[in-house]
């Protein structure tokens, strides 16, 4: 049965009175079901089964049928007066019991029915042959009801799921060209879903409403729709169709087609395959695409004549193989990282003088020197930032300093330098600090350094306040809120760090990341590679003696066996000085690794030909990234184990693509792993792939969520059977890859590749070599001998790279080696008038403060003409199209010399604006790009700082404000 729902939902008006806006809103929505009417035939055991309800009314019988009371006739639509059906049927009333028995004659047939002692009717009888009468009639009509209901169910049957609709056509086809084609003149469809369509109809009036833009009404339509949808379907015997569609998946390739042909045994055509199907060619030796792809949209087609199988197979590639090899159950990680990004924001020594004390080793362990009279005693860690006093309530006002190289040798620096007005952000820093708990950080007292436990973020100071055991002071270790206003601080990291800051050398720049924290030692490998300007990476160096030592030795991080021998086994040592496993870090000895002060170490790194020199001093001297990679020549290597049953192999694995395979055999789903699909969780059940020489090779494929390029997959083989176990045959495959970039990297091309292939296996068994074989002593058999023969030939026609360059004739495969679009940064400098103010005295005109006389300061206006100008004026040569602008603001300056300068030549003025903190490094920044139109007939000149710049308009050293304090309260002015 179908059901067509209209549901029509009216908005009544609604009205905006603050804006007088009337809105009318139609919606309709229609919605498809189909379902199935519940047909249940109810059937019971014996005289014991109840009648069915069908359509909600009970079909009874008269007379003497035995499902009828006997005593009462059936009332209107088959209800009963006192709501019991028929003593010969299972009562519904708890604690009846039922007997039906022959009495003493053997002629009679009693009933009795009662609730524990109580009869609950009078006990009732009719003859023996009325009863088989009355059994046999209500026999043939239960079964007459079962069948004709079991009809019904078959029209329409109700699933599980939700409702289905079968379609059958009635009418055979007779056409015995189509019966002989698809098996049969039968077709029928099992159509299940929902298809939803809403439409709403918006209507909006603005007439009495009075705006600039003088709109009028607006008419807007929108419509929505959903469907979802199963079809299986069959055409004869040999087709059947199966179809799954849902517009709300989130993913296209959650929705199915899939269609297939089986012809009979004897046909030539034996199968035919298409839409999301898994598909598998035979591979042979060389070809080896016999493993199976299941993210695959295309056809196959299986056919034989005779002796002769053909398969052939045409797909596109929908999913993504991926391999893991694991051994010893544990999966090997390899990860290369750059000497440019050592750890950030962790690591700081407290003063200089502990910085010299970590570089004075011990030369029997390499280990750091203790000094034994300045360890810390107290100490307490502070860090700030611009917007501290607005994020943290408990934040203190104060100052952080660097002291002078002087200064650092004075026991006691507890407060700031007597002039406080020079905030350069570098030896003195103003702003509001955050204490630090104890449990955020970690204090070697005894060789003077601190780790922060979260890294600081760009913009954040650190600085410290505390005593040693020598008795010096550095800040206010004892700073009391109570009685104290400003708190004094040893700053250790800047606002904006710079190279040439004093405390730059402060934040250890020889800590590298391992990517991950506790890291098993089984089957961990550190390895230093040094790169060449060409060949293969280099992992042993010559000294002057003649020596060949690994880089790894050199850098002082092998000096010993596992056994604590003083012999180097490359193996990096288990020293907490130089690799902390739980943290996932590695400390080189030296300071500055790669442009060390240590001679020996320098002199292997360093040399006279610019191509051999390995000296990297960028990588600490300066902040610009493409300089330090320009000079970074080595390479750290990590190698690490993770053992476990269970392993992620990413989300939307395909179902039933994976092969996991232990030491080279198949294991089974659900008895050696489980895997869950969804979110690519694979759990090992076989003890044996956890042992230390076992090998799990796990081949899977995933859904692609974005895919890029496109694969096309085609191939045939054809197979002559000769004998037993005897064959030749052949195999063409065909690969194309094709990619929407239009911008082809080296190794990312679009590809094309094709391979043919012929192989032969013949197998013999000749009895007269087992008659030979008995003529050797003691050599009596009767199995047969058998003689095989196996050849192949094969060829592979490869094309790399197919995108070609007509511009230039170039048709061997055309790459990109670097277009350079993302080396160019650009940063913003809007000209709108009101991001600029007036600018304070220039430095290179008053070097000196206070500046009393400011005579030459002229006057100036400046402003955006309200028109604004066409692009093409200023760039002549600028793609300007209707998508985009045509028009642009420009910044007027209009410049008054001042009338009581001495000369008119002198006078100046400006205007001055911030960068916001995205912008504030620029130390990568090349050139400024401004465009001026100036007036031929004058001869001004324009004077650009970039920088520190004061904002003293008058430079008077004092914040100059009409917003002045009154009864504790600001006026606001």
């Amino acid at each position: 049965m179908r059901l067509l729902s209209f549901v029509m939902r009216e908005k009544v008006l609604m009205a905006h009175l603050s804006n007088k806006i009337f809105s009318f809103h139609l919606a309709i929505v229609v919605t498809l079901s189909f379902w199935a009417l519940p047909v249940y035939a109810q059937e019971g055991g014996g005289s014991g089964a109840s009648l069915p309800d069908y359509i909600g009314m009970r079909l009874d019988s008269y007379g003497y049928d035995p499902r009828v009371d006997l005593n009462e006739k059936a009332t209107f639509l088959g209800f009963h007066k006192d709501g019991v059906r028929s003593p010969m049927v299972e009562s519904r009333v708890p604690g009846l019991k039922r007997t039906v028995e022959i009495d003493s004659t053997g002629k009679n047939i009693n009933f009795t029915e009662k609730i524990g002692d109580l009869d609950y009717r009078l006990p009732r009888f009719i003859s023996l042959s009325e009863y088989v009468q009355a059994r046999r009639h209500s026999y043939m009509r239960e079964k007459f009801v079962q069948t004709a209901t079991s009809k019904l169910g078959d029209q329409y049957s109700r699933s599980e799921g939700g409702g289905a609709i079968r379609i059958d056509i009635p009418v055979e086809i007779k056409s015995k060209a189509f019966q002989k084609i698809f098996g049969g003149g039968t077709v029928g469809l099992d159509v299940s879903g929902e298809i939803s369509i809403k439409g709403g109809f918006r209507n909006e009036k603005r007439s009495e409403v009075k705006t600039a833009l003088n709109r009028g009404s607006d008419n807007t339509f929108k419509m929505e729709q959903t469907q979802r949808f199963n079809v299986s379907g069959h055409v004869g015997e040999k087709v059947t169709i199966k179809v799954d569609q849902d517009s709300e998946r989130t993913f296209d390739f959650e929705n199915n087609i899939n269609l297939e042909y089986k012809g009979y045994e004897d046909e030539i055509i034996q199968t035919i395959q298409a839409g999301n199907i898994s598909l598998e060619l035979p591979g042979t030796r060389f070809v080896t695409s016999g493993v199976k792809s299941a993210g695959l949209f295309g056809i196959k087609t299986s056919a034989q004549i005779g002796n002769l199988k053909l398969v052939a197979v045409a797909s596109q590639e929908k999913g993504e193989k991926k391999k893991l090899s694991l051994t010893g159950g544990a999966s090997d990680e390899t990860k290369e990282i750059d000497i440019t990004r050592y750890k950030r924001g962790v690591y700081f020594f407290l003063s200089e003088f502990y910085r010299h004390q970590y570089v004075d080793r011990d030369p029997a362990t390499g280990n750091p020197i203790v000094p034994f009279d300045r360890w810390v005693q107290k100490i307490e860690v502070y860090k700030s930032a611009p917007n501290y006093q607005q994020q943290y309530a408990e934040s203190i006002r104060g100052f952080a300093f660097v002291p002078d190289s002087l200064d650092d040798a004075r026991e006691q620096i507890i407060t700031a330098p007597d002039d406080t007005t020079n905030i350069d952000n570098v030896t003195l820093y103003r702003g509001h600090f955050l204490r630090l708990e104890k449990d955020e950080y970690f204090v070697h007292d005894q060789m003077g350094y601190i780790r922060l436990n979260t890294a600081l973020q760009d913009g954040e100071v650190l600085a410290v306040a505390y005593e040693d055991s020598a008795g010096r002071t550095r800040g206010m270790i004892n700073y009391d809120n109570t009685v104290d206003d400003i708190i004094y601080l040893r700053m250790l990291k800047t606002k904006e760090p710079r190279p040439t800051d004093p405390s730059w050398t402060l934040e250890w720049q020889n800590v590298y990341a391992l990517g991950g924290r506790n890291i098993a030692q089984d089957g961990f490998e550190f390895r230093i590679y040094y790169k060449p300007p060409s060949g293969d990476p280099e992992e042993t160096v010559t000294d002057s003696n003649g020596n060949k030592i690994t880089w790894l030795q050199a850098f002082g991080f092998d000096n010993s066996n596992e056994s604590g021998e003083p012999i180097p086994d490359n193996i990096v040592d288990n020293n907490p000085w130089v690799i902390n496993y739980a943290l996932g870090e590695v400390f080189f000895p030296h300071l500055r690794p790669f442009d060390p002060e240590d001679p020996y170490l320098r002199s292997l790194l360093k040399s006279n030909d610019p191509n051999k020199n390995k000296l990297a001093p960028a990588i600490y001297d300066t902040t610009v990234q493409s300089v330090k990679d320009k000079q970074a020549k080595f390479i750290l290597e990590v190698k690490s184990q993770n053992k476990s049953a269970e392993y992620s192999l990413g989300m939307n694995v395909i179902d039933g693509s994976e092969e996991v395979a232990l030491n080279g055999r198949t294991l089974t789903r659900g008895v050696d792993y489980t895997i869950d699909y969804m979110f690519g969780r694979l759990v090992i059940l076989n003890e044996q792939a956890l042992a230390a020489n076992a090998t799990l090779d796990i081949s899977y494929e995933s859904n692609q969520l974005f895919q890029i390029d496109k694969k096309t997959v085609m191939g045939a083989r054809a197979e002559y059977a000769l004998w037993d176990d005897s064959f030749i045959g052949a195999t063409f495959m065909y690969l194309n890859e094709s990619t929407l970039d239009q911008k082809i990297r080296v190794g990312k091309g679009p590809m094309r590749n094709m391979i043919w292939d012929v192989n032969t296996s013949l197998s013999a068994k000749p009895f007269f070599l087992t008659k030979i074989a008995n003529f050797l002593p003691f050599v009596d058999t009767r199995q047969p001998s058998t003689v095989k023969f196996e050849g192949e030939i094969a060829q592979i026609l490869p094309n790399p790279n197919t995108r070609n360059n007509e511009s230039t004739d170039d048709y061997e495969g055309v790459a990109y080696i670097d277009d350079f679009e993302a080396s160019k940064r650009t940063t913003p400098l809007p000209i709108i008038r009101r991001g600029w103010q007036y600018c304070s005295p220039p430095k290179a005109k008053y070097p000196s403060l206070p500046i009393t006389n400011l005579s030459d300061r002229g006057w100036m206006s400046y402003y955006n003409p309200y028109s604004q100008y066409p692009i093409v004026w200023i760039w002549p040569n600028r793609d300007v199209n209707s998508n985009v602008a045509q028009t642009t603001n420009i910044l007027k300056m209009n410049f008054v010399p001042s009338a009581e300068s001495t000369r008119p030549e002198e006078s100046w003025y400006g205007i001055q604006r911030s960068l916001s903190s995205g912008y504030s490094n620029q130390t990568e920044a090349k050139y400024i790009e401004v465009w001026i139109n100036n007036d031929p007939n004058t001869n001004a000149t324009m004077h650009i700082d970039l920088g520190q710049i004061s904002e003293d308009v008058i430079p008077n050293q004092m914040y100059d404000t009409e917003d002045v304090m009154k009864n504790g309260i600001r006026n606001g002015l």
